[in-house]
């Protein structure tokens, strides 16, 4: 996604932008940041941005496990990818997201991107559908320029694919036009939430020591929490639950 719409921003306009990326070390179902800055200036900065005014959340799950939005910006975007309807998103997002959104007066929005994915054959890809959702919330570019440079995009990106993945693509422009709906925050606070949402804190014990890095917070630990000869014990994957799978086998 973010690739994209830096190739994009970058040849349609004037503006410098700059895309960085933290990876993983499991490849299959990993978290990915992706850091994407767009300035009018030359950008020389090599570090992850401190403060984004907008944060585009590709996996529900995620506002559960991670801090996802921290030291969002204030008057920020929020784009969330979801399968709830508009009138009880309040019920599910945790407490100390809906009040964040609130504190920093930001907008949100949301998205099934990976409905629409499914419904024109392209299974859980939701890239296209979520840059289709940025460029529509943002004023980067007007929309007419973005949708045509969109398309001539998809076009060369997938020249030598089979016609039917650049339909499909192509398919997802109008859908997610459709779909991308923006949520009155007020309506969305008067809703109590039904699932709490609990950071785990201390480190009393070796699962804890795991969760904080299966959490993405392992920069906050310090040195005093690891052995003195700096190695980790093996078998540490088994405290390690994502929990974030979008779908259940029944």
């Amino acid at each position: 996604m973010v690739k994209s719409i830096a190739t994009i921003i970058g040849n349609a306009t004037n503006k410098h932008v700059q895309s960085f990326f933290e990876y993983d070390a499991k490849k299959e179902n990993g978290l990915t940041i992706s850091n994407l800055r767009i300035g009018n200036k030359q950008i020389n900065s090599h570090y992850c941005l401190q403060q984004p005014n907008f944060i585009a959340i590709n996996n529900f799950n995620y506002v559960y496990k991670y801090d996802v939005l921290q030291n969002l910006a204030k008057n920020s975007i929020v784009l969330l990818n979801m399968s709830y309807q508009v009138n009880e998103i309040g019920k599910y997002l945790p407490t100390n997201f809906k009040e964040k959104i609130f504190r920093t007066k930001t907008k949100l929005f949301i998205i099934d991107a990976n409905k629409i994915a499914r419904d024109v054959g392209l299974e859980n890809y939701i890239n296209t559908i979520m840059e289709i959702c940025f460029f529509k919330i943002t004023n980067f570019l007007s929309f007419v320029k973005a949708k045509k440079n969109i398309i001539t995009y998809l076009n060369e990106k997938f020249f030598n694919q089979d016609e039917k993945i650049i339909k499909a693509n192509l398919a997802t422009i109008d859908l997610a036009i459709k779909g991308c709906k923006k949520i009155d925050i007020k309506k969305m606070m008067e809703t109590k939430t039904e699932i709490s949402f609990v950071q785990e804190k201390g480190f009393s014990s070796q699962e804890q020591f795991y969760q904080h890095l299966s959490n993405h917070q392992g920069n906050k630990l310090s040195v005093s929490h690891f052995c003195s000869n700096g190695l980790i014990s093996c078998g540490s994957t088994r405290y390690q639950k994502p929990m974030i799978a979008k779908n259940i086998p029944i």
